[in-house]
């Protein structure tokens, strides 16, 4: 093979793998990606209920709280009184950073639920 003929192949075998339809993330283009926050998202009452179960049992904030303020926009189309009781509740919830704390907040709002 010729040095231009090896250059050319070399250029297409760095060009190619580029040409594909997948987006980073996995997604195909053309679809809109789902965060992860959406791929998180409890899906009902019962479901968020065990989301904050999780939550004060373990004492965990940060990204186990994921999906949860959706959730909660959601809920304020159904249930608008109990979204907004929640979604003061949550606020005090996503801002602390002791365990206890995020047990106690957590656990009210579940019983809530």
């Amino acid at each position: 093979m010729s040095n231009s003929g090896s250059l050319l192949l070399l250029f297409l075998l760095l060009i190619l793998p580029g040409c594909s339809s997948e987006v980073p993330g996995g997604a195909v283009s053309g679809e809109a990606p789902v965060s992860n926050e959406e791929a998180d998202k409890p899906t009902s009452n019962a479901a968020l209920k065990a989301r904050l179960t999780e939550i004060a049992e373990s004492g965990q904030g940060g990204s186990a709280l994921s999906g949860v303020q959706s959730a909660l926009d959601d809920l304020k189309a159904s249930d608008a009184p109990l979204a907004e009781s929640l979604t003061t509740d949550y606020a005090a919830l996503s801002q602390e950073s002791d365990p206890v704390k995020i047990k106690s907040i957590a656990k009210r709002m579940a019983d809530k639920l």
